[in-house]
Order: structure tokens, then sequence, then C-alpha cells
């Protein structure tokens, strides 16, 4: 046996006359390019053809001179460049739409130099220590006494109430705990 034989065999060669073959056609190729339309490919009615051949054949037609205007009289990389002007448009109030003010009364703190009510806001579930005279987002508290404070919105006064819990002190203990005078 021949020593090329035992060192390539069958399906080397094979492999290598097929790689041989793609890139003599590859070679071939890049010398002599050729454009093939897919429309010569498929059979086609004579209109479609025509409109095909139109469409190959129109020119590129650039646009005018004048819509290249506007770069012409402001050039991009100049110093004291601004932007054009633009047009002034119609600005309408917007509807402000006012959210109903919910304050709750919490506690009062006076001292002989300050009045402080504690508020809660409703709204936001926020705990507001404001002292008399004080501005808190779109309101103003007035005025402070022992039970009551009175807020000002936009002109409207509003009265807020302190609400106190009565305890009953001395009747019977709650169930389940045992009898102590604590329990009362």
């Amino acid at each position: 046996m021949s020593p090329w034989k035992t060192f390539f065999n069958f399906l080397t060669l094979l492999l290598l006359i097929v790689i041989g073959l793609a890139s003599a056609m590859f070679v071939y190729q890049w010398s002599n390019p050729v454009e093939v339309n897919a429309s010569e490919n498929l059979p086609a009615s004579s209109a479609s053809n025509q409109t095909a051949k139109k469409a190959s054949l129109t020119r590129f037609n650039p646009p005018s001179v004048t819509v290249y205007q506007e770069i012409m009289d402001r050039p991009l990389f100049r110093e004291g460049r601004v932007p054009p002007a633009e047009p002034e448009k119609e600005v309408s109030k917007p509807v402000a739409r006012q959210i109903p003010l919910k304050l709750r009364l919490e506690g009062v703190v006076i001292t002989p130099k300050n009045r402080v009510a504690v508020i809660r806001d409703l709204n936001t579930n926020r705990l507001l220590r404001v002292a008399q005279g004080m501005s808190q987002n779109d309101w103003k508290l007035e005025s402070v006494d022992h039970s009551t404070a009175t807020v000002v919105r936009r002109g409207k006064k509003h009265n807020l109430e302190l609400k106190v819990d009565k305890v009953k002190k001395g009747g019977l203990p709650k169930k389940g705990l045992p009898f102590r005078p604590s329990n009362r």
C-alpha cells in the first residue's frame, strides 16, 4: 500500500475537491460580477416587467437648493448661532381642581410663649405640628384655642374641633381579665 493512501482516505479527497471547486467559483464570480434580477427568474406579466424596468431606470432627482436655504442662512457650527424662534402658542390656563381640605385636630399645646395645634392631614395621613400663624401647603393656621383651631384657605375659614373620647371610670372589668382595681 502506498503511503498517501494511508494518510488520505476517500472522504478527505472528496472534501479537498469540493473546497477547490468552491474557491474556483468564488474567484470566477469575483472577477466577473453579474447582476441577476429577481423579476427575470419568475414568470410575470408584461405590465409588471415594464414597471420593474421603469423603476430600475428612474433617475434620482435631488431636491432644489431652496430646500437647504435655512442651513445656508444659519450654518451649524458658528459662534452665536441661536435656534429659530418658535411660533407663540396660545396658552390656556389649566383648570386647577381644588382638593377638599380634609384636616382633623388631634391635639392642642398652649404655652405662655406659643400655641401649637397637632393636625392630621387625612388626604396624606400625615401628622403636622403647626404653630399659630404658620402656613402649611395652601392653608394657614389662624388661631388656636383649648379645643378648637381655625384654618384659613383662600379666604375661607374652617373651624376644627378637638374630639375627646370620654372614658368611663368605675365600670366593670373587661371579660377575660382578672378582677383588679387597675382594670376598671
